[in-house]
């Protein structure tokens, strides 16, 4: 038999990003590669509360033991004093982290032997603030740097504090150079001249509470609240319709953020996360199934290699979206080995020991399955296309495949490989268990034309060189 088993890796090598975003295109892509790291791995607490990375690109994690920081090969701890449970982190422009925590927040800096530390902004409070019980967000602007709890807002410009009362949200918002957040019964408001006023027709959300705002078309908003979406285009709010609704019911949209694609990725409370392109429509979702180790997903963050961070109720993943390689597992319903693949007439088929399977595409990304052929092929070691034929070869002979996937026998040996000739394209050559043969295609028909009765080892390569001859890689251990 041939040497070469494949064992399935990737399969679909595109050009541009996977998953583009169209709405309702038939997509044939598999599954983003994902690194998940537990617990364990980074030997810290399980939740991830926010990310962030520095100039030099090491990650940064809110996480519940302290600061979590990865270098791309190691990991480390910074922790805060009466070890804190962080839950923002946030670079500017320089690298420098900054750092929000259970009664706690400040930056990082490096000490005298290089390494990282953390400095308490604490003492710079007034005491009337020392109340303010927890940082959950942190905006860098270039007024200063926002910390925000549930009863405070505090604006640090390097030197002092600058302080409003909040209403209980502790989510606030940077886009377009503004501060956004929203004030409980009163709905969503925007500082100007540091002042706290209501936003254009916020009081639309002065019951909803809002978990992310993110720009949109053409200095446009698109907001977040539970397990709805808005858009906002300077006059009115609309909701902005998906086909997601099963995804949405039941959920809570707990982070969003735009990516790269020009598509936006919204990780939720119960399923994992969502991709949606710009027109509302479902580009892939990612969880528990497929890709994360839990369905809640606390942030997500794209960092300047183009990468998506999900932090997780329990652990980390790393997910390379969006990218030009996906890769097809079970959950594809791909089978275990697959030795050859081939595209014809648009239709891309797998052929393996357990036969012959073509991918059933879908209009959600990372959902194409393969769907086996029925007939009795055996294993399937080789497929070709040729004169619009579709033929296929293995262990039970090689085959003519029609259009509607079913077959006619047209030889009846064991085939491993097919060759077309260069010098002369109306023939075709088939190593196999009997040696090596040779068809013909003539007046509209395919016939045997000779057989090879010196050769008389396993074939499994041919290769034709110039001048006609032809080179065999044989299996001698047949």
């Amino acid at each position: 038999m041939p040497h070469a088993i494949k064992e399935l890796l990737i399969i679909l090598i595109l050009s541009g990003a996977v998953f583009p975003a169209q709405a309702q295109q038939p997509f044939e892509e598999g599954l983003p590669f994902v690194t998940n790291y537990s617990p364990e791995v980074y030997n810290a607490f399980d939740q991830n509360w926010d990310a962030t990375q520095d100039a030099s690109g090491r990650m940064y994690f809110a996480n519940g033991d302290g600061v979590l920081v990865y270098d791309g090969v190691r990991w480390s701890l910074i922790p805060l004093p009466n070890k804190a449970t962080v839950f923002a982190v946030s670079a500017d422009q320089n690298g420098k982290i900054y750092v929000g925590a259970l009664g706690e927040f400040g930056f990082l800096e490096s000490n005298d032997i290089g390494q990282l530390v953390y400095s308490s902004l604490v003492p710079e409070l007034s005491e009337e603030f020392l109340d303010f019980s927890e940082i959950r967000t942190i905006c860098i602007t270039g007024q200063g740097i926002y910390f925000s709890s549930k009863k405070y807002l505090f604006r640090w410009d390097g030197e002092q504090f600058k302080t409003w009362e909040n209403s209980g949200d502790s989510n606030i918002f940077s886009v377009y150079n503004t501060i956004l957040t929203r004030s409980r019964g009163v709905g969503l408001m925007v500082l100007e001249n540091d002042s706290l006023q209501l936003f254009t027709h916020g009081e639309f959300f002065a019951e909803h509470k809002i978990y992310a705002i993110i720009p949109y078309r053409d200095n446009n908003l698109l907001i977040a609240t539970g397990n709805k979406l808005f858009t906002f285009d300077g006059t009115e709010y609309k909701e902005f319709k998906t086909n997601a609704e099963d995804f949405l019911s039941d959920n809570i949209l707990y982070k969003g953020i735009a990516l790269s694609d020009q598509s936006f990725a919204f990780g939720s409370l119960n399923k994992g996360i969502i991709i949606l392109d710009d027109l509302g429509q479902k580009i892939a979702i990612l969880d528990e199934s497929n890709a994360l180790r839990n369905n809640g997903v606390l942030d997500l963050y794209q960092d300047e290699a183009g990468l998506l961070w999900a932090s997780l109720y329990s652990g980390i993943v790393k997910i390379e979206y969006p990218s030009p390689f996906t890769y097809f597992n079970e959950f594809n319903n791909t089978p275990e080995m697959v030795f050859t693949f081939h595209r014809h007439n648009g239709k891309f088929l797998i052929g393996g020991p357990d036969g012959l399977f073509y991918l059933h595409t879908s209009t959600n990304a990372g959902k194409a399955q393969f769907e086996r052929v029925t007939g009795n092929y055996g294993a399937i070691w080789d497929i070709v296309s040729f004169k619009d034929e579709l033929l296929i070869g293995g262990t039970n002979g090689v085959f003519k495949v029609d259009k509607d996937l079913t077959a006619e026998k047209i030889a009846d040996f064991t085939l491993s490989t097919f060759y077309q000739s260069e010098i002369d394209l109306n023939r075709l050559y088939m190593g196999g268990e009997s040696g090596l043969t040779s068809m013909y295609y003539k007046n509209g028909a395919l016939t045997l034309e000779h057989k090879f009765n010196d050769v008389h080892s396993f074939v499994d390569k041919v290769l034709e060189m110039k001048n006609g001859d032809l080179w065999l890689g044989l299996d001698r251990n047949e």
